[in-house]
């Protein structure tokens, strides 16, 4: 039997249809503005020179890795390296040189970084560096002694060593968690990953100073110890 439909109940599916199509319409300009939205959050954060992401990313990665540390006992390691005499460089060699040179320097980041690991710049203006590596510190340490060799030698015959070097800063969790618990005098736990977060980007920032200031000269790798006199060195020429 089939079933005659009045005008209204034609209007009615008609109307239903109208507004079905409209509906994949306004979906479909969602999903178009939501990728745009994606697309145009990326090029913020990533930095335009060296197309690496920035400081929140970093700042972000660092927050989740440390969940991690309290979860499973992962250790992870911040690296900071530092562009020696750059702004020298930069008088002597141009501007324009000095971009390629800290496109060099994040070309050979990328390469060297494993899966688990991610580099970040410090600033669209920064001549610093920072790398977030699964392992501990020993292990963060065989990755910028890559990074510092390979560097140089892409830069190998261009321009003077002093100029054009790396100094490298490391610390990992763990002792970062050990400073730390010492200096507050409890146990620390998941709820406190913005202070340790924290506390580790600035000692291995303090290693990476120290790796610039130590008295065998720049280009050096520092591993960071809560005692100054025991910071270990790892010259890289």
């Amino acid at each position: 039997m089939v079933k005659d439909f009045s005008d209204l109940e034609l209007k009615s599916l008609s109307n239903k249809a109208e507004c079905c199509a409209l509906v994949k319409i306004i979906i479909k300009e969602n999903e178009v503005l939501v990728k745009e939205n994606k697309r145009l959050k990326e090029l913020v954060d990533k930095d335009s020179l060296t197309n690496l992401y920035g400081l929140n990313k970093y700042e972000a990665k660092l927050l989740s890795v440390v969940g991690d540390f309290f979860r499973t006992s992962q250790d992870y390691s911040a690296v900071f390296f530092d562009v020696n005499n750059f702004r020298n460089f930069n008088n002597i060699y141009s501007h324009d040189t000095g971009d390629e040179v800290l496109k060099t320097l994040a070309d050979v980041l990328k390469v060297n970084k494993r899966e688990d690991d991610s580099v970040y710049r410090r600033g669209n203006k920064s001549d610093e560096f920072l790398a977030i590596i699964k392992g501990k510190s020993y292990e963060a340490k065989n990755f910028a002694e890559r990074v510092l060799s390979s560097f140089w030698e892409n830069l190998s015959g261009k321009y003077s060593r002093a100029m054009s070097g790396l100094s490298a800063g490391i610390c990992d969790l763990e002792t970062a968690l050990s400073v730390l618990e010492k200096e507050e005098n409890r146990q620390l736990s998941f709820e406190d990953n913005h202070l340790l977060a924290d506390k580790l980007t600035l000692l291995a920032d303090e290693a990476m100073l120290a790796a610039k200031k130590f008295k065998y000269g720049k280009g050096n790798i520092i591993i960071y110890s809560p005692e100054q006199e025991k910071l270990t060195l790892f010259p890289n020429y």
